[in-house]
């Protein structure tokens, strides 16, 4: 009696305490018995009834959690007191007035004295709040998701548009001196391994300079883009490249090919330019414009030097412009 008095505590004031905490409290707080037909509500708080008003004595609580998305999880947590006898806490998410909630739900063993569990006292807490941010939040995830994945495939576009102007040539539309080089040292490489032979054209519009000082830039730039058109219309596979190597001269590699595809391809070329019969004012050649080419195949195995086969090539041109220009000069 005298310790009592020192704490200032007496089964009254406790009774009173829990009495209020039960009437005022702002969590749920309930009591179920354990019953052979399963648990079943004897009490619940006002708190409790303001979440569920079907939370009144006599209540089954199979038939009060049926209505749950995940009503096993509940009854799991009623399980998991039975089997581990002591206090458990688990989530449970009830769907109340068509909303989402959530509470995190402590069961408290009740035993007699031969150490039975015949009552359970439950008491939750509504974290619905942070469910709701956790949604937001996810929301936002998702969202920033669809526009990482967004932007990103935009910087795909964009690089790809941007690595394709850095392998073009801008005014003519067809491959650069840059995506020669690669193309060329690809080949190569690739060839190689079964011996694969490999053709590389050099080709020159005549007296380009000229032509320019008599029609002006703007008709020698039309004059670069329609001899690279008839270029690209003068191969016959996909693989083989059209490039601008540089000024009013044009390469062209046919991969896999022999020197009869190589003269087949310049041929075709010099006819087409020359059916279309494009003015040249100031030509010692010939009133149109007309290329010169020069021809060199090898064996990729035996291409040493990238540097020396394309000098192959631009030796045989020379001899072409030497011997009075549109024409084409195969190497030896």
């Amino acid at each position: 009696m005298a310790e009592q008095e020192d704490h200032g505590l007496t089964s009254e004031s406790l009774f009173t305490f829990f009495r209020e905490l039960w009437e005022h409290g702002l969590d749920p707080f309930w009591v179920c018995e354990n019953t052979p037909a399963g648990w079943v509500i004897v009490a619940a708080n006002p708190a409790a009834q303001r979440v569920d008003p079907r939370q009144k004595k006599g209540a089954r609580l199979v038939h009060l959690v049926a209505h749950f998305p995940e009503p096993d999880c509940l009854i799991a947590g009623y399980e998991r007191l039975l089997s581990e006898r002591r206090t458990v806490t688990f989530e449970q998410r009830p769907v109340i007035d068509d909303l989402p909630r959530l509470f995190e739900t402590m069961l408290v063993p009740i035993m007699d004295a031969a150490g039975n569990i015949t009552h359970a006292w439950g008491m939750s807490r509504d974290r619905t709040k942070y469910l709701n941010a956790y949604n937001e939040l996810q929301a936002i995830n998702e969202r920033m998701d669809e526009i990482i994945q967004a932007k990103t495939k935009e910087l795909e576009v964009a690089n790809q548009k941007l690595s394709e102007l850095s392998l073009t040539d801008a005014l003519t539309g067809i491959a650069n001196r840059r995506h020669m080089d690669k193309y060329l040292a690809d080949e190569v490489r690739k060839l190689s391994r079964h011996s694969g032979s490999l053709a590389f054209i050099l080709m020159d519009i005549d007296h380009f300079k000229r032509y320019n000082d008599s029609l002006g830039h703007l008709a020698g730039d039309e004059a670069l883009r329609r001899v690279a058109a008839v270029l690209n219309a003068s191969v016959p596979r996909s693989s083989d490249l059209i490039a601008r190597y540089g000024g009013e001269e044009f390469a062209i590699i046919l991969p896999d090919s022999a020197v009869q595809a190589a003269v087949h391809v310049v041929s075709r070329a010099m006819d087409t330019l020359s059916d279309a019969a494009i003015p040249h004012p100031d030509s010692p050649t010939s009133k149109y414009l007309t290329l010169s080419a020069g021809i060199s195949v090898k064996s990729a195995s035996d291409i040493v030097q990238l540097e020396d086969f394309i000098l192959e090539a631009d030796r045989a041109l020379y001899l072409s412009k030497q011997a009075g220009r549109n024409r084409y000069t195969i190497a030896d």
